[in-house]
């Protein structure tokens, strides 16, 4: 498994959480969460300005996402997770696909609007706003 992150961010940290997980899905990447089991903590946290940034690190409020979060990504790159990335490619404005080593393909949409996308055999595609679709072997 990568031990790459995702972005600048940790994901609960980031501005655009979707976009986030479409680049942990792009990069083969785990995902990464700053977490506060204690309320109290996340309290005393805003009086220290270098620490405001951590506005939203309750564990109670990110728990259903974090799960959610997990499994999306297990489902989508638990079959890659020994492979290597073997192709990055930009297909359209803001779509990308990437192959790996095994031959399986991602197709990433991170626009607002579904795209058509055209695979090798002729074939069309939706992929969903701000989604992905998984081709096999």
């Amino acid at each position: 498994e990568s031990d790459a992150k995702v972005s600048d961010e940790d994901l609960n940290l980031d501005g655009d959480y979707e976009k986030s997980v479409l680049k942990a899905i792009e990069n083969g990447a785990s995902p990464y969460f700053i977490l506060s089991y204690q309320h109290n903590n996340t309290s005393e946290l805003k009086s220290y300005a270098e620490f405001t940034k951590f506005y939203s690190i309750r564990y109670n409020i990110w728990l259903s996402d974090l799960v959610e979060t997990y499994n999306k990504l297990n489902d989508a790159l638990s079959s890659v997770k020994y492979e290597t990335i073997t192709g990055h490619d930009i297909i359209d404005t803001r779509i990308v696909k990437v192959t790996y080593s095994n031959g399986e393909q991602f197709v990433l949409n991170y626009n607002i609007d579904d795209y058509t996308y055209t695979d090798e055999a002729g074939t069309e595609h939706t992929i969903p706003a701000m989604d992905y679709v998984k081709f096999g072997k």
